[in-house]
């Protein structure tokens, strides 16, 4: 129940808000949220529209990111290397993916281990510890 007011509470102080097929992201207390669309699998065209669209919400600021990434369902290898390439990852300071299993979380766990990053990233279980330790990166 906690976790359904604090995601009602933040509605009302979101800074910018952009929503399409793929994603759904917005800015709020210093924080790029993104929550992909249910079972998306994510290809090069997908991760390119949605870093396009990522950089028109932040209008040429940086910021740390929180990834809601239990509806992502498969990323192609060629948007995984795009996604943390200098283009891919521009305007990121650190990236925070919120896994809803123990099953999640290691794939997830996998992914970041996979695919290098210039920032730091982590992956977390509980929302409140990932928005904790994006704090740290806020200007």
């Amino acid at each position: 129940m906690l976790r359904l007011n604090l995601q009602l509470d933040s509605m009302s102080s979101r800074e910018a808000y952009f929503k399409n097929e793929y994603t759904e992201m917005w800015i709020e207390n210093g924080i790029l949220y993104s929550k992909y669309a249910p079972n998306l699998k994510v290809t090069l065209d997908i991760a390119k529209v949605n870093v396009e669209e990522r950089l028109k919400l932040c209008k040429g600021q940086s910021y740390p990111m929180f990834v809601y990434g239990a509806n992502l369902r498969q990323l192609d290898k060629e948007a995984g290397k795009y996604l943390s390439s200098a283009e891919g990852t521009k305007g990121i300071k650190a990236g925070a993916f919120l896994a809803e299993s123990h099953l999640d979380y290691l794939i997830m766990s996998l992914f970041v281990a996979a695919f290098s990053s210039p920032f730091p990233v982590k992956v977390f279980l509980y929302e409140l510890k990932a928005q904790i330790w994006l704090n740290e990166f806020k200007d």
